[in-house]
């Protein structure tokens, strides 16, 4: 995959997509976008990946806890975003929200 979602790009989010709070070892990651749903777009996946990095190298983190806002977990990927992608770039969305989750499901942690 080309896309590094650690390299900043695209517009600036006008307020983050998924909320950090940590507390006697457990880090709570809160999608934040109930006006969509929590749906998912490029915006989230880069601030989810920067979080699981910093969760990844903190020792004190023990537990991880994945939440939404609002009435649903989440909607899944935000169609809005999609519209419009065709080929390889409905590809490298789909390939980096995997690539990111797979970085979430193999933190040596628990996640939940």
């Amino acid at each position: 995959m080309t896309w590094n979602p650690t390299v900043p790009g695209g517009a600036a989010t006008p307020r983050p997509r998924v909320a950090y709070a940590y507390a006697s070892g457990v880090a709570t990651l809160t999608i934040d976008r109930a006006e969509k749903s929590n749906a998912l777009d490029e915006a989230f996946f880069r601030e989810l990946n920067a979080l699981v990095s910093r969760i990844h190298g903190d020792d004190t983190v023990r537990c991880v806890v994945v939440t939404g806002t609002g009435r649903a977990f989440s909607a899944g990927a935000d169609v809005a975003e999609l519209d419009g992608l065709a080929g390889h770039a409905a590809y490298e969305f789909a390939a980096t929200g995997q690539f990111v989750f797979d970085q979430l499901e193999n933190l040596p942690k628990p996640v939940i």
